[in-house]
């Protein structure tokens, strides 16, 4: 980008925040000047509190949103919580201390952040989410992009119920969950279940894990074959939960038990390409949100643009007929 360009968006900016616009949907703009920027020119800056880069698919997400700052001509700067509430606290208020024009926050503890939002809107830095859990939808952040985890849970469970009356001649499964302890997480089981029992399965739960690594769900999975005989399916609500069961199953030769995960990963795709018992993984866009996110930032900064507090993402179904689409599954 020229650097001509770069400067009428940051002139642009700066005229914005100081007529003080304002709607419904984003946070009220301060008088005030914003901070100086971390290199302090007029380089428009953009910070961004990752989840866990423990996860490939924040990892997707980071790499996405670099790339599009950078294609804009705007600096990001990227900092990983590591699921930690307090850190991600901390580093947003580092972030905001430093003068960043606009801080995208993707937490799975969306209602720790009050604090933060208000500093933002004092400061008129507006506040843009990713995939955030709990958060209170009355607090002061412009919008959240994200995909609904019931929604795409359900997408999941549905496709799992054709494919296993179809291909394997059950009308009745015994499941394991394993999740961890957010409320994202919980939905996406919630969902899943759901879509089993309307795609036209009984479906027994048998047991729910929760765990937090791929050890640990792997550790949970063995656990799971020792105790029970009968698994069917098994769900792992993220690409790590599906991955670890996939591993103890792999380990105990019981290949016969059925695994879908979430996220659609590239070891999930891989493994489902490769005709495993890894039969299918929910599939969100992590890249495209995270693109969509600039340029509704740029969009609320340089055209005044507002946004509905929640934008839905688009989710399907990665599986053994390729990538599918909401539509391709429920019609």
């Amino acid at each position: 980008m020229k650097k001509l360009f770069a400067l009428i968006l940051a002139m642009a900016m700066a005229l914005t925040l100081l007529a003080g616009c304002a709607s419904t949907t984003a946070p009220e703009k301060a008088d005030s000047t914003p901070a100086e920027t971390t290199n302090g020119t007029d380089e428009f800056v953009v910070g961004f509190s990752i989840a866990s880069l423990d996860y490939p698919y924040y990892v997707t997400m980071q790499e996405a949103l670099e790339a599009a700052c950078e294609a804009k001509g705007w600096k990001s700067i990227c900092v990983d919580s590591g699921n930690d509430a307090e850190k991600a606290l901390n580093d947003c208020n580092d972030m905001i201390l430093k003068g960043v024009n606009a801080l995208v926050i993707s937490s799975w503890f969306g209602e720790t952040l009050n604090e933060v939002f208000d500093k933002c809107a004092e400061k008129g830095i507006p506040v843009f989410l990713i995939d955030t859990g709990t958060v209170n939808r009355d607090a002061n952040y412009v919008t959240e992009i994200g995909t609904d985890s019931y929604q795409a849970g359900y997408y999941g469970g549905y496709w799992t119920a054709k494919y296993m009356q179809e291909d394997e001649g059950k009308t009745e499964v015994n499941l394991i969950n394993f999740y961890n302890q957010t409320e994202m997480s919980s939905l996406r089981v919630e969902g899943f279940v759901a879509g089993l029992k309307e795609g036209g399965l009984t479906v027994n739960v048998l047991n729910e894990y929760l765990a937090d690594t791929r050890e640990g769900y792997m550790a949970n999975c063995e656990d799971a074959l020792i105790t029970y005989d009968n698994i069917d399916l098994i769900y792992g609500a993220s690409a790590l939960a599906g991955l670890g069961a996939f591993d103890a199953c792999e380990a105990a030769n019981r290949t016969e038990i059925k695994i879908v995960g979430f996220d659609a990963e590239q070891e999930e795709k891989d493994k489902i390409d490769a005709g495993t018992n890894y039969i299918a993984s929910v599939m969100q866009l992590p890249a495209s949100m995270a693109e969509e996110t600039i340029e509704m930032i740029d969009g609320y900064v340089n055209e005044g643009k507002t946004y509905d507090k929640q934008v839905a993402s688009a989710s399907g179904v990665y599986c053994t007929e390729g990538a599918l689409i909401s539509t391709d599954i429920v019609g």
